[in-house]
């Protein structure tokens, strides 16, 4: 049995004890393009291609901060999270592009798509399945 319930973090899956893992959190790395302004004289703006990790399950759509080893908080509260059947989206924005990022749960698969920023050679891909960085090592 499962439901949602709503906290302050925002929708939260709980999943009863014997049934938890159905619909498992998916830690995805996805190398994502964007451009960033040069300090060249002519201001032209370079693509950059970037790995980025997210966590993903239903109802709740994590980026990985590196800086502050930890994920962020819950990306659902503010952007759109859509959870169909055996698949999770959420996505992310910024003035010119918006991203989503998703994972078919059956299959296994991730994937990033782009809208909005014109001239980025690359709209989608293939995200791919990363250990959890904020999980301990295990020892020796």
């Amino acid at each position: 049995m499962k439901a949602w319930i709503a906290n302050a973090a925002g929708l939260a899956l709980v999943a009863a004890a014997g049934n938890a893992g159905a619909q498992s959190i998916a830690v995805m790395t996805c190398t994502l393009p964007r451009y960033a302004s040069s300090a060249s004289p002519s201001g032209t703006a370079t693509l950059i291609r970037e790995d980025r990790v997210f966590r993903i399950s239903r109802g709740s759509f994590q980026e990985w901060i590196p800086a502050e080893r930890k994920f962020g908080p819950n990306l659902c509260v503010a952007f759109a999270c859509v959870a169909n059947g055996d698949r999770s989206e959420g996505t992310i924005s910024s003035a010119s592009v918006t991203y989503t990022v998703g994972i078919n749960h059956d299959k296994g698969g991730g994937y990033w798509r782009a809208v909005g920023a014109s001239g980025l050679a690359e709209t989608e891909g293939a995200c791919r399945r990363t250990a959890d960085p904020s999980s301990p090592t295990p020892g020796p």
